[in-house]
């Protein structure tokens, strides 16, 4: 069966992957508000509420991130294919990311200040201002403590780390994309296969700055394979075959079994038989888009889009207000029965906000960095 080609809206975006965001972000904020604050997550001061009944429904929701890595495969590839420069692209990525982190942070930082001045909520979480560094750099905090000979600096939220993981992707992609565009597909496959196969050989080698393969000592080896991001990059694989597949590129038989392999040793290495289902159904959501995509016709109603189209601002947003703030609310709420749909209204509270600030923020500054003379021979008006 050949894939059908997925209608482009209007604006230059999918529709259904809009929907597909909708469904990511959903489970990530699910997981926060009832799983991460289960008897799981004991440093966290919510002692009022048992949602263990939802927390082992809500507990694979942490794997909607990467159900967001699958879809930046995809999508990636996209844009490489309609940008002329790794510079170019890098630049869309930048004013895509940073002016909402760059609001978001803040908020997050100064909300968190003063609905929790006493610290006693998430203690998990330091609040120096100095994790605004690794927040708006895409950088990883242990990097910054170790510059900084510090062990307090993290991410404004601990959410943020996923990003560092999209940068690094971003990067590798591109200048691999510009190196040989006709190949991209065939090597990526072939780098995606030595980083995981070399970070699961370090896995089992006794590391030590004496160990060597060939010139370079094992834990330098390590370091480098570690900005790779081998434990993510079987999904931004998937995500980059399924558009493959969806522009009609030519694949070997070889890619393909590489491909299929892929997802079967993810299959395996998951933990959990909620997490596995949840796995499949990404992968199965985007077979049945590039198949059938008039089977995924619902995920298109403009509400679910529109939680779509502002599922990065809702991402950055939510986890330590929402969070700090249901504790707070809970220990003065008497009901139960409120207590435990409390963060049902949460959700819906944070939507609407995420969906407010992409509109009168989000979108607006990146039309205007977009128009920004800079000097190149494309528009930047693409797929995001």
């Amino acid at each position: 069966m050949k894939p059908i080609t997925t209608k482009i809206e209007e604006g230059g975006r999918i529709e259904i992957l809009d929907g597909f965001r909708a469904i990511a972000i959903l489970a990530v904020v699910l997981y926060h508000f009832y799983y991460l604050n289960n008897e799981h997550f004991p440093n966290i001061k919510y002692k009022v509420i048992d949602y263990s009944p939802y927390a082992y429904i809500t507990a694979s929701g942490f794997y909607g991130v990467e159900f967001f890595f699958i879809i930046s495969g995809f999508v990636i590839f996209f844009s490489l294919e309609k940008s002329k420069s790794v510079y170019w692209f890098l630049y869309k990525r930048f004013i895509r990311l940073f002016p909402s982190i760059l609001l978001c942070a803040i908020i997050t930082y100064f909300v968190v200040k003063l609905i929790d001045q006493e610290h006693e909520f998430i203690k998990f979480q330091s609040l120096t201002p100095l994790n605004f560094i690794p927040s708006f750099t895409f950088s990883s905090p242990a990097l910054w403590n170790s510059m900084l000979m510090r062990n307090d600096i993290d991410y404004v939220s601990k959410c943020y780390w996923s990003l560092t993981v999209e940068v690094s992707f971003y990067i590798v992609a591109s200048i691999l994309f510009f190196s040989s565009k006709k190949n991209f597909f065939s090597n990526w496959i072939k780098l995606a296969v030595v980083v995981f196969v070399v970070n699961k050989l370090l896995a089992i080698i006794p590391i030590s700055e004496d160990n060597k393969v060939f010139p370079i000592s094992l834990s330098v080896l390590q370091n480098l394979v570690s900005f790779f991001q081998p434990e993510f990059i079987i999904f931004f694989t998937l995500g980059i075959f399924y558009f493959a597949v969806y522009s009609k590129m030519p694949i070997s038989k070889i890619e393909k079994l590489i491909v299929v392999l892929f997802f079967l040793v993810q299959l395996y290495i998951i933990q959990t038989n909620s997490c596995r289902l949840f796995f499949i159904l990404m992968n199965l959501l985007f077979i049945i888009m590039l198949f059938k995509p008039v089977y995924l016709n619902f995920l298109k109603w403009k509400f679910i889009t529109r939680v779509g189209v502002s599922s990065y601002i809702l991402y950055l947003i939510h986890e330590n207000i929402g969070v700090i703030t249901m504790d707070k609310l809970s220990l003065d709420i008497q009901s139960s029965f409120i207590v435990k749909y409390l963060p049902l209204v949460f959700i819906l509270f944070f939507i609407v906000v995420s969906d407010f600030i992409y509109r009168v923020y989000e979108k607006p500054v990146h039309e205007f960095l977009k128009r920004l003379p800079i000097k190149s021979n494309i528009s930047l008006k693409e797929v995001q």
